[in-house]
């Protein structure tokens, strides 16, 4: 059963923050999808005049109007998704891929894996009818990044598994910029540095990129397969561009993969970048 949860993944600096972020100033109370900070934010009762002023600049400005997400959503869905939980944990704590100096990778991931499943807990409790689009969810985690001479067929087995036990989403926006050059550009460009990129030269760099696209391009067939819609987005493309392609599909949809605005994208991105074809 797909959940109400549309992942943007794509590899590290090709633009996923900057579209999401403008694509969510673009919903309305009309709009056939929301946001996290919309669908967990509790409008206050009128007669609460200051936080109901409070409430309406935040709306009208898209200030994210919540930090975080209460522990006790996380810790329901570990109880709902133990299968999953259990394997999170059992890979995390596996010497194959984490040495003991590597603890600070292992409490990175830990992190960021609870923190999802204390985001997905809360869409599933407050679900609506529309679905809820995040840009940081279960299918865009660094976990299967692994450095050179990795045993790729024991990380293929171990995404497969992974991928039986994740909630199937709604549907999926893949966020790629055909350009690796550009793409390390944009790294270099940034104020803030992911951990894996430390001491990255620029060739490494670029094999880090390769390494996200094989694995979402696998992410990408076994979601296809199960009939999750995927909407493509050339990252290249200027971002006012691309939110208004996004909003036209989620505007006219009753489910991604059957739109034609989906397949022409598609083929576009393919003519840009033969090898996603």
């Amino acid at each position: 059963m797909k959940s109400k949860v549309i992942e943007i993944i794509g590899p590290p600096g090709v633009g996923k923050s900057t579209i999401y972020q403008a694509l969510c100033k673009k919903w309305d109370p009309g709009s056939r999808w929301i946001y996290p900070e919309m669908l967990l934010t509790n409008k206050p009762s009128l007669f609460s005049t200051k936080k109901w002023l409070v409430y309406q600049m935040r709306m009208l400005l898209h200030r994210k109007p919540i930090k975080t997400i209460p522990v006790e959503y996380g810790l329901r869905f570990d109880e709902q998704q133990q299968e999953l939980a259990k394997f999170c944990w059992k890979y995390l704590s596996d010497t194959h891929f984490f040495e003991d100096k590597d603890t600070n990778k292992r409490f990175r991931s830990a992190y960021f894996l609870f923190t999802a499943f204390c985001l997905y807990q809360a869409i599933i409790e407050k679900a609506t009818v529309n679905p809820c689009i995040i840009e940081e969810g279960l299918l865009q985690k660094s976990l299967f990044i692994k450095e050179d001479g990795t045993d790729e067929q024991l990380m293929q087995n171990l995404l497969n598994k992974y991928l039986r036990l994740v909630p199937l989403p709604y549907a999926i926006i893949y966020i790629d910029t055909p350009d690796t050059n550009e793409v390390v550009k944009r790294l270099r460009g940034r104020n803030k540095v992911i951990a894996s990129h430390f001491g990255k030269d620029d060739e490494g760099l670029r094999r880090d990129i390769e390494k996200w696209r094989h694995i979402q391009d696998r992410i990408l067939e076994d979601m296809k397969k199960q009939g999750v819609g995927i909407i493509r987005i050339n990252g290249m493309q200027p971002v006012n561009e691309n939110v208004a392609q996004i909003l036209k599909m989620l505007k006219n949809y009753k489910d991604v993969r059957d739109t034609e605005a989906v397949r022409a994208n598609n083929v576009q991105l393919s003519k840009l970048n033969p090898q996603k074809a």
